[in-house]
């Protein structure tokens, strides 16, 4: 009985385990929805990418419940020694692990795609709307300060940035500067936040950058040591894949757990329809 007992009370810690991470899984799913009227510029029909943040969060809900729905079962099951909730909690749980080994092989599969679109919707990002949404931008100058990089591939994905072509804002030009500066641009501006030092000041000549150098240069000094070169998509790829032995070991982790979680709920079920049949 000693040994069922530390099986009993393992699934149920296992249960509550489930129970509080789908509780909260659900709330910030349903938070991150009653939210989402201040971000309703970013579900316009061109941009398919916003639906599917729209359609993750209804993914999370989902998992989510299910996850909640399992660790009740798990915890009524285990303190009532019954095979039939426990059945249901295993089902569950084989569910979720089938799922998470299926999703884990289709990521590494596909981690080349996965990759190569995080990058594109990066450089998107910056191309089209840094300096027209005012959070994007403050986004971007936070990361780019902080991650000492400059744009998403590199500085040279502001050159196809239509606020920032040319030598002066649109808004200060004449109506023939925005006609010359429309029809063939001469240099491009990179913002403070790639500086390496924004209140060096050398920052704003830098800054400006002719499209036909190849190396830009300011007097005898070159940009390369003022501007930071490295995009932020590349760092954070970088760091995410020097961080990959961590993850791979968390889920590796997790997979264990839910394996003796499995083992453990197949001999109690087992083990509480055989003490009901005897004791029929």
């Amino acid at each position: 009985m000693g040994c069922y007992g530390c099986m009993k009370y393992g699934v149920i810690y296992v249960a509550l385990l489930f129970l509080i991470t789908g509780a909260a899984i659900v709330g910030l799913s349903a938070y991150l929805l009653a939210e989402q009227e201040p971000y309703m510029d970013l579900a316009r029909p061109t941009d398919q990418d916003a639906y599917y943040l729209v359609y993750g969060k209804w993914f999370l809900v989902v998992a989510g419940s299910v996850m909640l729905l399992g660790g009740l079962l798990g915890c009524c099951g285990g303190f009532k020694q019954s095979s039939t909730l426990l059945t249901l909690f295993f089902a569950i749980v084989l569910l979720i692990s089938f799922a998470e080994l299926a999703g884990g092989v289709y990521c590494y599969l596909h981690q080349d795609d996965f990759v190569n679109h995080f990058r594109n919707l990066m450089k998107n990002s910056v191309q089209n709307y840094y300096g027209v949404e005012e959070y994007r931008t403050k986004a971007w100058d936070m990361i780019q300060i902080e991650m000492k990089c400059c744009g998403a591939t590199g500085y040279k994905d502001y050159s196809s940035n239509i606020l920032l072509r040319g030598n002066k804002p649109q808004e200060a030009q004449g109506a023939i500067d925005m006609t010359l500066s429309a029809i063939a641009p001469t240099s491009y501006e990179v913002p403070r936040s790639c500086c390496m030092d924004v209140a060096d000041s050398q920052c704003d000549k830098a800054r400006t950058i002719p499209f036909t150098a190849s190396l830009p240069v300011v007097g005898d000094v070159f940009t390369s040591s003022l501007i930071y070169r490295e995009g932020c998509a590349e760092k954070f790829i970088d760091w995410m894949k020097s961080k990959s032995p961590y993850f791979i070991g968390t889920l590796i982790g997790i997979g264990s757990v839910q394996l003796i979680c499995l083992l453990f709920t197949c001999i109690l079920i087992f083990a509480y329809r055989g003490r009901r049949s005897y004791k029929n």
